[in-house]
């Protein structure tokens, strides 16, 4: 190529004219063409000619640029237009017939319309590739020499009848006839040679092959023009005397035939397995043995289009992966090299019937590796869409649906909405007006308003919003009191952040008629109580003013013994009623002193040893040797291990032993208590700690179904918590206490 381009001209009838560029300056310049020329916009142009010849050449004149006309001496308009076309190319040598490449084109209309940018490449292609078309052209006779191939042909000249052959003994074109009839006649020693002769009728084909005549006849033609009118007959002697590529074909076919069969029944199963295996998979996907329900992971909850998209992505990705293996690998090339020699002769390869391609070990890895992340991908799709349509989230999951949806819920709630959509939408169509029409000045300062204005809008918002749910969790925390500012609230905001208001004012109310109603619950219960206690008291004096009496009837001191029990148990519940009403009400003035938890836990003990004894159980405790020291109110401690070992006296198993234990862990002090229950506990643990509950829910014991639930209070008014723990019959009380 050159530095210079290709001046091309339009005459006025459309058609292009080419000059080379020396050639048309010197036109220009001997004043026997006339350059007139003006901005494609009508202006007139101040370019000298020498300036619009250079850029010309130079390549820098287009053809919507300039309108150059160019006139003759006589002022008659010959071009309507010229501009740069395309570089000039060296031509050390005149064409065939002289003269040079434009010249071609300008006398040929066919090559005209062409275009020499194409001519220029073809020229090019074929320069490059020429010599290579040769070398191979010119191979191919040592291929097809006689002594060197199974493969014999006979072709004759279809204007002069010459005969071309590779086999010396058919070269006489007096006996065409004749030798073509040796050519493919099958002998006892031969008797499957595989044969054809076309003729231009195809009446007159003959082969012993079950291929087509008109695709043959068609081939020749292609390759030797339509008017071809000759004879082209050819053979392969399938007994291979020469070990040829043909002898090579026919070895490979043998050693791998023995296999098809075995491949045959191999793919019969393979492919039965397969889709055994598919219906399995679809089957159980999704499910567990434990139970029946569909279980996803963590692909399937991906939205259905962006699983589908990725899938395609990676696929197109491992696609792409195994063509580079396929050619890094050299595949490729070998089934293009292999490809091309049985593509220069077409008959043999067909005659042949067993053309094979060895690409080796390569080939099969490469094969394998893509077929596998294939089937993979296929697989893992193909089960995460059946999870999805058992699991029903096939739709649900779609971007689609959640994209009606919100459209839906968008356009009932628009009421709420609209406003936020208008702003929104406002916004959007002034940056895409900006774009559309050009921005400028007047554009910037209206975006840039609108920007603020936006800011301020979201800002305003979102504290707003911060404002609202800080206002609610103080609230939700117990801050009733709390009010949210709405000084600088506007429209829904101010309407919710008022609503939250309302709604602390209504829980403040709420919990004050609350507290009434505790307070007078447990005015009453004390009330009640102490009414109760007076005749109760009375009660049990004069009980135990008759049984000093010396009454002899067994029947009376029997009813004294079940009146005073009923009378204790009554004054018992009435005082555990109290108890309970304080406790839970807060209603208790705590004196907290530091005690020895250890010591409070042994004098326990000791107080219920008889008790325990009496039921015949055995106690075994275990103590740290250094104190343990905790800041409680001791009365109301006392009260609580002592309710604990009440029920475990009223409770265990009789000849059972009761585990009493403490341990210090970090700032905590913990004491448990453990025993075998009498009756199963038919109630769900926590509702031991309940007012009237009772692990064997009768009425008929001591208990009064209150020990429990005000030890909880108790131990949680001084700052420690009590945890029931149950295992079958194994019933286990643990109370956590800080330490001083």
């Amino acid at each position: 190529y050159k530095s210079d381009y290709i001046v091309e001209c339009v005459k006025p009838d459309g058609e292009p004219y080419y000059y080379y560029a020396d050639d048309f300056e010197e036109l220009i310049k001997g004043k026997k063409l006339f350059l007139n020329v003006t901005y494609s916009s009508g202006e007139n142009v101040h370019y000298s000619t020498d300036e619009i010849l250079a850029e010309l050449r130079q390549g820098f004149v287009y053809p919507d640029m300039f309108n150059i006309n160019v006139t003759d001496i006589d002022d008659d308009v010959i071009y309507t237009n010229v501009f740069s076309g395309v570089n000039e190319i060296e031509e050390k040598y005149d064409l065939v017939g002289g003269g040079k490449l434009l010249d071609a084109i300008n006398n040929s209309s066919y090559l005209s319309e062409y275009g020499i940018q194409q001519i220029i490449n073809d020229i090019e292609y074929a320069v490059s590739n020429i010599s290579t078309m040769v070398d191979e052209y010119m191979g191919r006779d040592d291929f097809l020499t006689e002594g060197n191939t199974n493969f014999a042909y006979i072709y004759t000249d279809s204007e002069n009848g010459a005969v071309s052959t590779n086999r010396t003994e058919y070269a006489d074109k007096k006996k065409l006839n004749e030798n073509i009839e040796k050519l493919t006649v099958e002998t006892v020693e031969n008797p499957t040679k595989k044969y054809i002769v076309i003729y231009p009728n195809l009446e007159d084909f003959k082969t012993n092959m079950n291929v087509s005549a008109e695709y043959f006849r068609n081939l020749i033609k292609n390759n030797f023009g339509s008017d071809w009118n000759g004879v082209f007959a050819a053979a392969v002697d399938t007994s291979y005397p020469i070990q040829d590529s043909f002898f090579s074909a026919k070895q490979t076919y043998d050693n791998n035939l023995k296999y098809i069969n075995t491949f045959k029944i191999l793919g019969i199963v393979s492919t039965v397995t397969a889709a055994v295996s598919l219906i399995w998979l679809t089957v159980i996907a999704g499910r567990r043995p434990e139970d029946e329900e569909i279980h996803l992971n963590w692909f399937d909850r991906w939205k259905t289009e962006i699983a589908i998209a990725f899938v395609i992505v990676t696929g197109i990705i491992l696609f792409a992966g195994f063509m580079n293996i396929w050619h890094w690998s050299g595949i490729d090339s070998a089934v293009a090299e292999s490809s091309y020699a049985y593509g220069y002769a077409q008959s043999y390869r067909i005659l042949s019937g067993m053309a094979s391609i060895n690409i080796g070990t390569r080939a099969m890895a490469a094969v394998i590796t893509g077929a596998s992340f294939g089937s993979a991908l296929f697989c893992a799709f193909y089960l995460s869409l059946v999870r999805r349509i058992k699991g029903k989230s096939l739709w649900k999951n779609s971007i689609i649906r959640s994209l009606g949806l919100f459209i839906a819920k968008t356009w009932s709630k628009r009421s709420v909405t609209a406003k936020s959509l208008w702003i929104t939408a406002g916004f959007i169509v002034l940056n895409w007006l900006a774009l559309l029409i050009g921005f400028n000045v007047f554009w910037f300062i209206v975006l840039l308003i609108a920007d603020c204005a936006m800011i301020r809008y979201v800002v305003n918002n979102a504290v707003s919003k911060s404002a609202i749910k800080e206002g609610i969790e103080r609230i939700a925390l117990g801050e009733i009191n709390y009010r949210i500012p709405t000084d600088n609230m506007r429209g829904e905001n101010l309407e919710m952040a008022e609503k939250v208001n309302e709604i602390g004012n209504g829980l403040n109310l709420a919990l004050e008629n609350v507290m009434k109603s505790e307070r007078l619950k447990t005015d009453l219960i004390t009330n009640v109580s102490h009414d109760i206690k007076t005749p109760l008291t009375s009660i049990i004096n004069y009980i135990d003013l008759l049984k000093m009496e010396d009454i002899k009837d067994e029947k009376i001191q029997k009813y004294l013994s079940i009146l005073e029990e009923k009378a204790h148990r009554l004054k018992t519940l009435t005082e555990d009623v109290v108890e309970a009403s304080k406790a839970s009400s807060g209603n208790i003035k705590l004196e907290l002193m530091d005690i020895n938890f250890a010591e409070m836990i042994q004098q326990t003990e000791g107080e219920f040893k008889e008790k325990m004894q009496a039921r015949n159980l055995t106690v075994i405790t275990k103590l740290p040797k250094e104190p343990v020291i905790i800041h409680v109110d001791g009365t109301r401690m006392w009260r609580v291990l002592a309710n604990l070992y009440s029920n475990a006296a009223k409770y265990a198993m009789p000849g059972t032993r009761i585990y009493s234990e403490l341990k210090v862990s970090g700032e905590n002090a913990v004491f448990s208590l453990k025993n075998i229950s009498e009756q199963p506990l038919n109630i769900p643990i926590e509702e031991l700690k309940e007012r009237f509950k009772r692990g064997d829910q009768a009425r008929t014991g001591e208990g009064s179904g209150l020990g429990l639930a005000i030890a909880e209070d108790l131990i949680r008014l001084q700052g420690g918590k009590l945890i029931l723990y149950s295992d079958g019959d194994l019933f286990k009380a643990e109370i956590l206490i800080k330490r001083s």
